[in-house]
């Protein structure tokens, strides 16, 4: 009897050791290049150039980084808003949704910003029902874990106000 407690005991040991094994953190090695680490550079500078509003340093700075590494979604982000800051709304339109692209499929919130900034810079170009389906669209990706933005950007798309453009300047368009 007591050498099947002390076996049944030594068992129960065993299989709580192994069941800590899987519970150990896993160990992530990453690889950091030289165009990586400018990449990294590079969006940091153009994020500090739209903090002043300098949207063509802004864009220098993006071209540099996606020189770097073609597949920073960040870069591509940060390009969409200074030209978005340039009134340059298709190339904004377009560099958000490359972003969205670059972004990893699980990474819901970087993607959910390539978004709202697609309906941000459509919105404030007057394009309305552009920016609607794109406040929609963000609101549908976040309204489960942020009911508060979802609402908010449902109201942007409410509020958002068509451009008027005179007549004359729309047809030499």
């Amino acid at each position: 009897m007591r050498t099947r407690w002390l076996v049944l005991t030594l068992g129960m040991v065993a299989t709580a050791r192994a069941d800590e094994k899987q519970l150990e953190s896993q160990h992530r090695v990453e690889f950091v290049t030289t165009n990586d680490r400018e990449a990294d550079r590079a969006t940091s500078d153009a994020v500090r150039a739209l903090a002043r509003g300098d949207f063509a340093a802004a864009l220098a700075a993006c071209d540099r980084a996606v020189a770097a590494v073609a597949t920073d979604g960040w870069a591509a982000y940060d390009r969409g808003a200074a030209l978005s800051g340039q009134s340059r709304t298709d190339e904004a339109v377009a560099s958000f949704v490359s972003a969205g692209q670059r972004f990893a499929k699980d990474d819901p919130w970087a993607r959910s910003l390539t978004i709202y900034g697609r309906a941000h810079a459509l919105d404030n170009a007057g394009r309305c029902e552009e920016a609607g389906q794109a406040y929609r669209e963000y609101a549908s990706l976040v309204a489960a874990h942020d009911p508060v933005s979802s609402t908010m950007a449902l109201s942007y798309a409410a509020a958002c106000k068509p451009r008027w453009i005179p007549t004359t300047l729309a047809s030499a368009r």
